[in-house]
């Protein structure tokens, strides 16, 4: 793409390919594959810079967090919500 804002589409960028991605995937019956997202020029608006500020200063004291639903990891919990998907 060509440029994208990091603060708000970046993230909705992430999330819609994402999602048309899986969807692509579940209906040919395969693998769901990588997302490798290219920005020629990323860009944050200064509305968005004291947001970002304060994500970076807490993501920096913040406890490393792992991922655990109903006690499975994330690859067990995405290969269940596939075989939900596919039954």
């Amino acid at each position: 793409m060509r440029s994208s804002d990091a603060w708000l589409g970046w993230p909705y960028d992430v999330h819609t390919f994402s999602c048309i991605g899986a969807y692509i995937a579940l209906h040919l019956d395969c693998e769901l594959g990588f997302l490798s997202l290219t920005a020629g020029s990323q860009h944050l608006y200064d509305t968005d810079l004291d947001k970002a500020k304060r994500l970076l200063k807490a993501a920096e004291t913040s406890p490393h967090m792992e991922f655990e639903w109903k006690g499975m990891k994330p690859d067990e919990f995405i290969e269940s919500l596939w075989e939900q998907a596919r039954s």
